[in-house]
């Protein structure tokens, strides 16, 4: 299966841009079956005033596998019309490699400027076949790609001599771990210029920047942008007294929105701030009521309300 795409220079990306804290947009929506623009564009507004490198769309905090490809194609191109100068980064999670280069299409063609691929789920694929996977899909797209591994999810980690062998395809440009596990790590690290190790646990950054990592997508930065950025400038400047400070600020909010399952907590957050309904499509439910009042009075306590 071959695709042609309207995007053909993003196959140099500089991947030390991903040296950040990159935050994994929620998908507000309004009576619960239609993208609300006005209140993803107004949060785009927010991250962007707080200079966030960049900001992943249509991921798991995205709700990406309820959205879809034409509420897809939309997000990537609000996303794209307001964050001219950031990177823009396509969650992918599908079954197939077929559905895989139709999200790849749609996104390339939005101007995403990279992929953030998970592994096919439900499939139960071996090592073999997710080595064909990536292969094919960086044979027939022109994107650079984030490889994702997200145990939690998929049931099954991306062993690090795969991930090894994935790196030697050259636009495979970083990793997103969020296995939680950190002695992976410093296992994970590649001595190849062009290449990002992303967290993907927000409760761990801290001790991941320590072990070697070089960023985050994170959730919580969709509403504290600057506490993720301080820890890592203080990590970067050897401020251990800041460091230590925002940790045990950041470990609050991180615990209250790690309490159930992603994106609950964050969207019922963007809703306080008149970023959405909270609506989240089925099979999520949402919070109680008691729920929601611990997420405010945490948020009160942290002056993030």
């Amino acid at each position: 299966m071959s695709l042609s795409f309207d995007v053909a220079t993003q196959n140099h990306f500089d991947a030390t841009k991903l040296h950040g804290v990159l935050p994994a947009l929620s998908t507000p929506f309004k009576q619960g079956d239609k993208v609300d623009e006005k209140s993803f564009c107004a949060h785009l507004a927010f991250l962007k005033d707080a200079k966030v490198p960049g900001v992943v769309v249509a991921g798991t905090t995205g709700e990406s596998l309820a959205l879809s490809l034409e509420e897809k194609k939309q997000l990537f191109k609000l996303t794209r019309a307001a964050l001219m100068e950031n990177i823009c980064i396509a969650g992918v999670a599908c079954a197939s490699l077929k559905d895989a280069l139709k999200e790849a299409e749609v996104a390339q063609n939005q101007g995403m400027d990279a992929l953030l691929v998970l592994p096919p789920y439900y499939v139960k694929a071996d090592a073999k076949g997710l080595k064909d996977y990536f292969a094919a899909l960086h044979q027939q797209t022109s994107c650079p790609l984030i490889l994702y591994n997200n145990p939690s999810r998929l049931g099954f980690d991306l062993s690090p001599p795969l991930i090894q062998e994935l790196t030697a395809l050259p636009r495979v440009i970083g990793l997103k771990d969020a296995s939680s596990d950190l002695s992976r790590a410093q296992l994970l690290c590649h001595p190849k210029n062009n290449w990002a190790l992303l967290g993907g646990d927000d409760t761990t950054f801290a001790a991941f920047l320590a072990m070697q990592g070089q960023g985050l997508i994170s959730v919580g930065a969709n509403i504290a942008p600057h506490l993720y950025q301080t820890l890592l400038q203080a990590f970067d400047q050897n401020d251990l007294s800041l460091f230590k400070a925002v940790a045990q600020k950041l470990s609050a909010l991180n615990q209250a929105l790690a309490a159930h399952t992603n994106p609950k907590v964050i969207k019922y957050v963007l809703s306080l701030k008149g970023w959405g309904d909270g609506t989240l499509r089925i099979p999520l439910s949402p919070l109680s009521k008691g729920e929601k009042a611990h997420v405010e009075e945490v948020l009160t306590r942290l002056s993030l309300l």
